[in-house]
């Protein structure tokens, strides 16, 4: 097993691509996040809430790769900046939080599970599950459509659900591939 104090004893490259390579640490058991306060998200002299929940979500599921947590953040930097440009802030962040709040969680769920079992299976055995999956969610797929879910879902967990996956193409991927998980 290599530890991080054996990544030290190299140049500053190699140190860095061995820190990189190393496996996900596992997550520490620790509280729900404190939200941010409605204020605090629009106050402009404050505006790393975010980065601080952003990372906080990331610290608690360190098997989430880093394109589903930047897509998480993305989406709720999305709603917050809206609701904080409307001529009532408080009311559209009161309005908005508790679904984007769901959504959030449905998402960061269904990427634990998809990563999960891309890590934990073979990779023939997480294809079946996975036409299981879209079976169980549309019972009558056409045989070629089933293939083709598949497919795209392999790929972008073969592709994104690995240590040092491309973050820039991971972020396109999910973008196009997992719109609505």
């Amino acid at each position: 097993t290599l530890f991080r104090s054996d990544c030290c004893q190299h140049s500053s490259l190699e140190a860095l691509l061995c820190l990189y390579s190393m496996p996900n640490a596992e997550a520490v058991t620790l509280p729900p996040p404190p939200r941010p306060k409605n204020a605090a998200l629009c106050n402009p002299d404050k505006n790393d809430e975010m980065n601080k929940y952003s990372f906080e979500i990331a610290r608690r599921n360190t098997k989430v790769p880093e394109a589903f947590v930047d897509k998480l953040h993305e989406a709720a930097r999305s709603v917050v900046n809206g609701c904080c440009s409307s001529e009532n802030p408080n009311t559209c962040l009161a309005k908005k939080r508790p679904h984007l709040r769901d959504q959030m969680l449905k998402f960061l769920a269904e990427a634990k599970e998809l990563c999960g079992d891309f890590n934990k299976y073979s990779f023939t055995e997480f294809k079946k599950r996975l036409s299981n999956m879209f079976s169980k969610k549309d019972p009558k797929p056409t045989p070629s459509r089933l293939a083709e879910l598949v497919e795209e879902r392999a790929n972008l967990a073969s592709t994104c659900c690995v240590v040092n996956a491309p973050p820039v193409y991971c972020k396109e991927k999910i973008n196009t591939g997992i719109e609505e998980m």
